[in-house]
């Protein structure tokens, strides 16, 4: 019996500040990086709660649009006529080993997305965003992801060691399997 250990196919990124996770949305996106063998990653998007194209940076002495998209003062326009865009949420990141030691990339260049609605979606920056999430914690009906990996994670690569691809212990927001 050989005790050397392989490297995973896949890592599973996931944060710690945003810790409302269903064991089914990360199984759905490690299965959306396993069926398209062309993709680098996948990262969780969701539509954002403002539009970039609505804001501004603080020039000397004026704003000035942030973006600039070739239609005319795209601040002005209802977003419905503005390009659809996504915010990255922080939920999950599934890579391929791969793209983290031949890339030397968390996301490489072929990023998939994993779209969700954003009351799936809590990101603690502040303590609203933590008191939201611990009122969604207490009140929710369904179980969450627990902080280890997936079932299809463990399907992947079952005895790879829980450790960091360059030897050290991974960050409790990082699983390696």
């Amino acid at each position: 019996m050989s005790t050397k250990a392989t490297a995973p196919e896949i890592v599973v990124h996931m944060r710690p500040t945003t810790p409302l996770r269903r064991p089914e949305r990360v199984d759905e996106a490690v299965e959306t990086l396993i069926n398209d063998p062309e993709a680098d990653s996948v990262r969780a998007v969701s539509p954002p709660l403002q539009n970039p194209f609505k804001m501004w940076a603080i020039g000397e002495p004026y704003l000035e649009p942030l973006i600039d998209i070739g239609i005319p003062e795209p601040y002005n326009q209802p977003r419905q006529k503005l390009p659809t865009v996504y915010w990255q949420t922080g939920y999950i990141d599934i890579i391929r080993t791969a793209t983290l030691t031949e890339k030397n990339s968390m996301t490489g260049d072929r990023i998939l997305p994993y779209v969700m609605e954003d009351q799936f979606v809590v990101d603690i920056d502040q303590q609203f965003s933590m008191n939201l999430s611990e009122f969604l914690i207490e009140n929710q009906s369904r179980p969450l992801a627990p902080p280890f990996p997936c079932e299809r994670c463990l399907q992947i690569a079952p005895s790879a060691p829980a450790k960091s691809l360059l030897g050290r212990q991974p960050e409790s927001n990082v699983l390696f399997r």
